[in-house]
């Protein structure tokens, strides 16, 4: 059965569809999607308060007040809901809910009303964390991982099998992820959160695949990138792009997909490494997800398939799918979900809604008692919630004091980056990328720093004539750079105490050479791209830290994380250099030290004198 001349607009004008529960992150694109098509959307809630019940997306909002959803009776409630009121599909918003409708099908099947929601034994495997590697292991890395089930299991020796920093987490949805850079700390912790997941930490981008699917059959799906999140550390997006065009993360996507012979919206949760272009598993989302906003807005709509395939079959949901008018990018930004940042971090907060200029938002005129509602939540929220942010940020300040404390082995020298660190270089990247994709050097996918590592791997010839073509643009560049760092006061530490200084670059030696010489700084070995290391910095780093550059500790200053975490685990003392608060944030977070570039001399005397 195809759709033939039949109106898109009015696909599900003959349906009634019952969400649960509506809340604004999730819900309200869900709603759109359906009504944008036509659809009576009914919504229910158990608070009294929320938002979306003032919502004109919701056509009647039912409270079922002092109902928890994690009960057997939300299910019953819901499900009486729809009956009674004629409805023809329900849909759960939330991953309470789906577990709660999935383990109660019975109730909906009872009552004659549809229930767009997997089996609950394919739900509860594919979010339960612990078990990924033996679910999709072969096909994507997942963290290296340790799952405790009872704080004696719980030992030094087996913790120490992974690389620091390490993350301790729950084992199912709301995992609440904490960071070390310390395993006596990390195992303090899990100690105190059993059955919990003691994981290696993934240095990278937020990166996902959005698919709705039946028995295994894409029907429609999307990737975005994560700009900002809920949380510097990691969480949801508050801000977010796509499509990407990365066919390997579409072919992962089908692949998880296929391998679970899935059914309903699912979330495959990535870890994209810029430097070497791997993708790390860390979480399947069995439910529509919280950026849900961004493609429905920009016609990617999940919603209204997942109806159709319940409501009208297989083939009319796949030949919508195929009919859906969608833009070919764009970003969204949660301006009201991320509203705590305005008083935290401003510069955020204001960047997105620059960016947004409103309209790519939740921040909707079209829906004003909706938006006043959540705007005077979000702004009470932050107030209650200001103490428990502060105290967070107080704990991991703390944590991170007694990991440098146990510091013991003296410093032997620095080692440092060059452009973001040093110096400003003022490359124009997104030109310098162009040259070498038109040189169908790189993939047009591709960071830069990914196609290095990958020509470096399979065509030395490519890498050097690759090399040099960038080589052209930082001469150019390096011209007119702004010096970043108190030069003067380096080299009287380095001079004072005895100190080796290492250059680690992806810049190459005779800029970096050239550049050192006109700012002055004095450095005892500079390593770069050419330096026949490739362009990894773990590499540069080992090279930096041999013995024949002295014994003891060596201070890494970079501007990129994943350099950052790699000189952690050479054994390196890492400090992140960044003036944005949010990547402070997120460094302090993760245990980390951060710097900014005018401070690094007093990062390096405090880590010498030991305060």
């Amino acid at each position: 059965m195809t759709i033939g001349s039949r109106d898109l607009s009015n696909m599900l004008a003959s349906y009634t569809i019952v969400l649960a529960s509506i809340e604004p992150w999730i819900a309200i694109a869900v709603a759109k999607s359906l009504k944008a098509f036509g659809a009576k959307v009914l919504g229910v809630v158990n608070y009294a308060l929320e938002p979306c019940r003032f919502s004109r997306y919701f056509d009647q909002v039912f409270v079922l007040s002092g109902v928890s959803r994690k009960s057997s009776l939300w299910a019953v409630r819901v499900a009486e809901v729809a009956s009674t009121y004629g409805a023809d599909l329900v849909i759960p918003v939330y991953f309470v809910d789906l577990v709660s409708f999935s383990s109660h099908s019975w109730v909906f099947d009872k009552l004659g009303v549809k229930l767009a929601a997997p089996h609950i034994n394919d739900v509860l495997k594919a979010s339960r964390k612990d078990g990924l590697e033996g679910l999709v292991g072969d096909l994507i890395k997942v963290p290296s991982s340790l799952l405790y089930m009872s704080s004696d299991e719980i030992n030094l020796e087996s913790v120490k099998s992974l690389r620091l920093p390490i993350v301790v987490k729950g084992i199912s949805d709301g995992s609440k992820p904490e960071y070390f850079s310390s395993y006596e700390l990390a195992i303090e912790r899990a100690r105190n959160r059993t059955p919990c997941i003691v994981q290696e930490y993934v240095a990278g981008v937020g990166r996902g695949y959005y698919a709705v699917a039946f028995n295994g059959e894409v029907l429609l799906e999307f990737t975005h990138e994560r700009i900002y999140e809920t949380d510097p550390s990691g969480g949801g997006s508050i801000a977010a792009r796509g499509p990407l065009t990365d066919p390997r993360l579409f072919k992962l996507g089908r692949g998880i997909v296929r391998r679970l012979n899935w059914t309903g919206p699912l979330m495959v949760e990535t870890k994209w490494v810029p430097t070497t272009g791997e993708y790390y598993l860390m979480e399947l989302n069995p439910k529509f997800w919280g950026s849900l906003a961004l493609p429905v807005s920009l016609g990617y709509h999940f919603p209204a398939v997942l109806a159709l395939a319940y409501l009208e079959g297989l083939d009319v949901a796949k030949d919508f799918s195929k009919r859906l008018l969608v833009q070919r990018k764009g970003e969204y930004f949660f301006l009201l979900g991320g509203l705590y940042y305005l008083p935290r971090m401003p510069r955020v907060w204001i960047s997105m809604m620059i960016n947004s200029r409103i309209v790519k938002s939740e921040f909707e005129l079209f829906d004003p008692a909706r938006v006043f509602m959540q705007f005077a939540l979000g702004i009470l929220g932050e107030v209650r919630s200001r103490k428990g942010w502060q105290s967070s940020l107080d704990l991991s300040l703390f944590r991170l004091k007694s990991t440098l404390k146990k510091l013991q082995a003296p410093i032997a020298g620095v080692i440092f980056d060059l452009d973001g660190t040093l110096v400003k270089l003022q490359i124009p990247w997104s030109t310098v990328r162009r040259a070498l994709r038109s040189k169908n050097l790189i993939y047009e996918w591709e960071d830069i720093r990914e196609g290095f590592a990958r020509l470096w791997n399979e065509d030395r010839s490519l890498y050097h004539k690759a090399s040099m073509i960038v080589e052209e643009f930082e001469l150019k560049y390096s011209r007119d750079m702004e010096i970043l760092v108190d030069v003067d006061t380096l080299n009287d530490i380095r001079k004072e105490y005895k100190l080796t200084y290492c250059l680690a670059t992806f810049q190459p030696e005779s800029i970096s050479k050239n550049v050192l010489r006109r700012i002055g700084l004095h450095v005892d070995l500079v390593l770069g791209r050419d330096s026949g290391l490739g362009p990894i910095k773990e590499n540069l780093y080992y090279a930096c830290i041999g013995t024949k550059y002295g014994q003891g500790r060596y201070i890494a200053f970079d501007d990129d994380m994943v350099n950052i975490v790699s000189a952690l685990r050479v054994g390196c003392i890492p400090i992140t250099v960044t003036e944005s608060k949010y990547h402070k944030v997120r460094s302090l977070r993760i245990g980390i030290p951060f710097s900014e570039p005018r401070h690094l001399h007093r990062a390096i005397l405090s880590l010498l004198k030991g305060k």
